[in-house]
């Protein structure tokens, strides 16, 4: 059976399910339910988000910074100081629940923790030197005392200054599952790689640092003209434990082309050398326009003065496109109809960018501006009204919802922006490439009202340049 003529064969058997009394009855309960939760799903979300993109300035910190999310269990008793002058130093550990994945470039996630320094030196006399930066530092009952973020998949050292003279350094490494045989029941260890969400759709997978920490972020661009634009993949990685052949410091980044893996050497602290294979799935092409085509079973009614329209199921047809201008732009576009005793017709046109962001950027806040066309007949024989209205919009994507990859769940409305007519689109949404969606529709003029809501599944239409 092709596609369309499965299309068709679910659509009919919805909708006859849906003509009888408790069907439409349990519908219109769902219905009320889902507005309602809108809000009750909405609220915490914003309220989480709040609380996650805020800058954290504890103890001494290097400036503001976003916290993402703990992907991979990192255990501080896994880090190692590194001294040569051990006689000197009187503490240095990491605070317990200090670790933070802290986001660099958007997509790439690097731990860090609380360092906890004493040194048997006056504090007058110390200076202490890190990632080009000078620290001094506080009297603790005779020692110098400091607190400071260490980043931890860096090698870089602190150097210890005393009257002006370099006496040492204190390092740091972080110890390799490579090196404990007995930790090795998994030979992928997939738990100690951070893989970015921005990776999920190109599957990029490293060969040659299993069993190593590692965290990999994606960021793809386009090149070429308008309607050839092929895809280039930029990578960004850092592992603790292997540099690259120059001993230069993470993180790396290397593009990947269509259909061409990378491959180049690194070398650990002893100078035992692995050579690594990164790659991952690059369109050829990236299309800007991208369409979803959408199907299913709603209840359609309408009133013109006196005459009321019982509410009918009604097979709708929805059309949605997106033109990309940015990764925060794009011009959307959408269409829906309805048509039984009455005929209800609903387009809009809007600029849509992104003005917010929240849990670890998996939360993404926009607003929608531009304008909508209705074009309504109240059963067979009334006038066909033709309008242009502007209500506008804001639309709450949650990607790769509830911890599945590639998922999102979609929430919006457009509300009206004028007293003289009356128009409200509810939307909630959930899936990959093809999605399901709930969505309710009203417009209300003078004597004039219309209303639809359903259920409908969406499944990628066709694309353009």
């Amino acid at each position: 059976m092709t596609r369309t003529a499965l299309i068709k064969t679910a659509l009919t058997a919805a909708t006859t399910m849906i003509r009888s009394t408790p069907i439409k009855t349990a519908m219109l309960s769902l219905s009320k339910s889902i507005a309602g939760s809108f809000i009750i799903v909405l609220l915490p979300l914003l309220a989480q988000a709040a609380l996650a993109d805020d800058s954290t300035m504890n103890s001494l910190t290097l400036g503001p910074v976003s916290i993402g999310e703990d992907r991979i269990p990192l255990e501080l008793n896994q880090v190692i100081v590194d001294s040569d002058i051990p006689a000197l130093i009187a503490q240095a550990d990491f605070a317990e629940g200090s670790v933070q994945w802290i986001r660099m470039d958007t997509v790439l996630l690097l731990p860090r923790a609380r360092l906890q320094l004493a040194l048997k030196i006056p504090p007058a006399d110390l200076i202490l030197q890190y990632q080009g930066r000078s620290f001094v530092t506080q009297d603790k009952n005779g020692l110098s005392y400091i607190e400071m973020f260490i980043p931890l998949f860096s090698t870089g050292s602190i150097t210890v200054i005393v009257k002006g003279v370099r006496i040492g350094s204190i390092g740091f490494l972080v110890e390799s599952k490579s090196e404990k045989k007995d930790q090795l029941k998994d030979p992928m260890n997939a738990k100690l790689q951070a893989i970015d969400y921005s990776c999920s759709a190109v599957d990029l997978q490293f060969t040659g640092l299993e069993n190593e920490y590692l965290s990999a972020g994606c960021y793809m661009t386009r090149n070429g003209k308008l309607g050839a634009e092929k895809g280039t993949l930029e990578v960004r990685w850092a592992t603790p434990n292997f540099r690259l052949l120059d001993d230069s410091e993470p993180p790396y980044i290397l593009t990947l082309q269509p259909n061409m893996p990378a491959t180049f050497t690194v070398k650990n602290r002893k100078g035992q050398q692995r050579v690594v294979s990164v790659k991952a799935i690059v369109p050829e092409h990236i299309p800007r326009i991208k369409t979803a085509l959408g199907l299913g079973p709603y209840l359609l009614s309408s009133r013109d003065k006196s005459d009321e329209a019982r509410p009918l199921v009604t097979p709708a047809i929805m059309l949605y496109g997106k033109l990309d201008l940015s990764d925060t732009n794009s011009i959307r576009f959408f269409e829906a109809y309805f048509q039984q005793e009455t005929l209800f017709n609903n387009f809009g046109f809007y600029y849509a960018y992104d003005v917010g962001s929240a849990l670890d950027r998996k939360v993404l806040l926009s607003l929608n501006l531009g304008f909508q066309g209705i074009q309504f007949r109240h059963k067979t024989k009334g006038k066909l009204d033709n309008r242009i209205i502007f209500p506008q919009g804001v639309e709450m994507v949650y990607r790769h919802a509830f911890g599945l990859q590639n998922y999102s769940l979609v929430l919006g409305m457009f509300l009206p922006t004028s007293d003289n007519e009356d128009y409200r689109n509810y939307w909630v949404r959930f899936g990959k490439r093809t999605f399901c969606e709930w969505n309710y529709l009203s417009w209300r003029r003078n004597v004039t009202f219309v209303q639809a809501w359903g259920l409908s599944l969406g499944f990628p239409f066709f694309t353009l340049f």
